[in-house]
């Protein structure tokens, strides 16, 4: 073989042409500067109000990588197998009202999550909550959607008092856990047997029924025909 001659097995570049040039034009680049979020409080916490929302200064959207194990069996290069998925950190920074608005609701958020007289820890249910993050258009449209489903603040950062003249605007940094995101539109949002719940199968009559219960003891049947 002669490394001397033309490789025909490259193939011609990908060339760029004016429907997808003129559709880039119409939607331009996503900016990050123009977003919004949407809180949604568990039940045991007061909704947030739009100041909460607004006062968002910058959030990252969530990640999700794959956790994998070496699979050494094979013979020559190993294989890297899936074994389940690792969900990233989500952290936000709110500018701060002169009353702390904003840190006084992520504060009661927290607070839900264990009883301030007695100290035990509550129902996981009931201070979980979900936060939905849209990227928007130059007209304000929304283009892009994800939703934290069971999400709680577990990190209020401090806040930094000093007698220095500034004219900056005070801020409060808060992480949150969650259990897992999807993409609006895109992905599944919710699962039936979330909230620990208990599923099974039953095959009758020709027919699988797939069953769950959850904590309220309420149960639901759903039957799919065998061929």
């Amino acid at each position: 073989m002669s490394y001397a001659n033309k490789n025909n097995r490259l193939g011609d570049t990908i060339q760029t042409s004016a429907g997808v040039v003129d559709r880039f034009k119409n939607q331009g680049y996503m900016r990050p500067n123009r977003f919004e979020i949407l809180i949604n409080s568990p039940p045991s916490v007061s909704a947030a109000n739009k100041q909460v929302h607004f006062h968002v200064k910058e959030i990252n959207l969530p990640d999700r990588s794959l956790r994998t194990v070496m699979n050494s069996n094979p013979y020559g290069p190993p294989t890297e197998m899936v074994q389940g998925q690792i969900y990233g950190t989500l952290n936000a920074v709110f500018y701060l009202s002169a009353d702390m608005t904003e840190k006084l609701y992520f504060q009661e958020w927290q607070k839900s999550t264990f009883n301030f007289d007695t100290y035990d820890i509550n129902y996981y249910k009931e201070y979980v909550g979900n936060i939905e993050i849209y990227t928007l258009d130059e007209q304000n449209k929304r283009r892009f959607g994800v939703k934290v489903h069971e999400c709680y603040p577990d990190t209020i950062s401090p806040i930094q008092l000093s007698q220095d003249v500034s004219t900056s605007i005070g801020v409060v940094s808060v992480g949150f856990k969650y259990r897992y995101f999807s993409t609006i539109g895109r992905e599944l949002e919710s699962r039936p047997d979330t909230y620990g719940a208990t599923t099974w199968f039953i095959i009758m009559n020709r027919r699988i029924y797939y069953g769950f219960a959850t904590t309220e003891y309420t149960n639901l049947w759903v039957g799919i025909t065998i061929i």
